[in-house]
């Protein structure tokens, strides 16, 4: 099939703005393609009410980046 070409075993994600969103479906969607997903929001309960799922591929740390630059 066309899709496992684009398969991230083995491959680690960080994804920030995961809580919402397109941030959301990006480490969804990492995660359905094999990817280890280390997510980024500014609260758990933003990563859990959309949905994503912490299991064994994926994890989650509190913070804001929106001070970095």
């Amino acid at each position: 099939m066309l899709l496992d070409a684009f398969r991230l075993d083995g491959k680690t994600a960080i994804v920030t703005g995961a809580g919402k969103g397109i941030g959301a479906s990006i480490a969804k969607s990492f995660a359905e393609m094999g990817a280890n997903v280390f997510c980024v929001a500014r609260s758990l309960e933003d990563i859990t009410d959309d949905g994503l799922r912490l299991d064994a591929k994926v994890s989650a740390g509190l913070g804001d980046l929106s001070d970095v630059l």
